[in-house]
């Protein structure tokens, strides 16, 4: 088995690159969510914690059958780990069942080690600290048709993972009648989130979207447009124009996406944003995206997390009829 890393889908073994050495992971600096209030000790009212960032150097060796080869090697490997393409995921052959969502933060300087090898550093930042299991699961299209309605996660299995797992849940409302107060509560760990708008509510076709890694809540309005993408690519068919304009943040099934321009029905957009996953979709429904955070019931905010180690039951109260979805990895510390 080789001692190398995946990056952004390329297994630099390919390259001929052997690790030779790196750091231990450092553990990671909490940002301490918290607001002004009195307390038992005068301090503030505790609401939850962000892991900070943690940065990684492994020490690499590439060889070739010869130097001309080697010069190309390097110059594929430069291309790969420039970070003007910003971050993709990250693993290592030593620990196959964990990965990274980070970015290459320092130009690479070989230093030569006979006419056919080089020696030298690759430095990743993980800005959000989070240490993910391999495996993503994902629960789509589940069916709300009473409330309230409970789903269990994984389906015949455990969260993977040493703490407790950060998902994205996005809940649509498919009934005529708007959604005005949303609980969503996790068993397992005794969490119970409320979402509240007193006025208009979710509307139809309309998505509530919770991120609990980055603890944020969000309404996503319906365009009243439907979009194709493939796989692969950067150009997004329309089935109307004079809707999506340059500079939005759209969602098309569970991808972020952002508007580069628009010609006509044709948009040209930036993918896999907000670390969704890029996927193909066909005529499927264009959602625009607006901050709803104020209308999370709080403090403190109580985040849906998951619990590791067990099958996790989570409930939602409050749809007449509507969709579940969840997307999370486990979790390591």
């Amino acid at each position: 088995m080789s001692n190398a890393f995946t990056y952004k889908g390329t297994d630099v073994a390919d390259l001929g690159v052997v690790v030779i050495g790196h750091d231990r992971w450092p553990s990671p600096e909490y940002q301490i969510n918290a607001v002004s209030g009195a307390s038992s000790h005068n301090s503030g009212v505790y609401q939850g914690a962000i892991r900070g960032s943690v940065s990684k150097t492994v020490r690499c060796m590439m060889s070739a059958v010869d130097e001309s080869t080697l010069v190309d090697r390097v110059d594929t490997l430069k291309a790969l780990l420039t970070p003007v393409e910003g971050e993709g995921y990250l693993t290592f052959d030593h620990e196959p069942n964990r990965i990274y969502y980070g970015v290459s933060v320092q130009a690479i300087n070989p230093v030569p080690q006979g006419p056919t090898a080089v020696e030298f550093d690759v430095t990743f930042l993980i800005p959000d600290g989070r240490v993910l299991h391999v495996t993503q699961i994902v629960e789509t299209e589940q069916t709300i048709d009473e409330s309230p309605e409970s789903f269990v996660t994984p389906i015949g299995d455990v969260v993977d993972g040493t703490r407790l797992a950060l998902p994205l849940y996005t809940l649509k409302n498919t009934h005529a009648n708007p959604v005005t107060d949303i609980d969503v509560e996790i068993l397992q760990t005794g969490s119970h989130f409320n979402w509240s708008q007193s006025s208009a509510g979710l509307l139809q076709n309309e998505i509530l979207r919770i991120d609990c890694a980055r603890q944020h809540v969000e309404r996503l309005q319906d365009s009243g447009i439907t979009g194709t993408i493939g796989a692969e690519g950067n150009r997004l068919t329309l089935s109307a124009s004079g809707t999506i304009s340059s500079g939005d943040l759209i969602t098309i099934g569970n991808e972020d996406l952002y508007v580069l321009s628009v010609s006509g029905t044709s948009a040209t957009v930036y993918r896999a944003r907000n670390r969704t996953i890029q996927e193909a979709q066909s005529s499927f429904m264009i959602h625009l995206r607006n901050s709803e955070m104020a209308s999370v019931i709080g403090p403190p905010y109580d985040w849906p997390f998951l619990k590791n180690g067990v099958q996790n039951e989570i409930t939602v109260t409050g749809f007449t009829a509507g969709l579940f979805n969840l997307v999370y990895r486990g979790e390591f510390e």
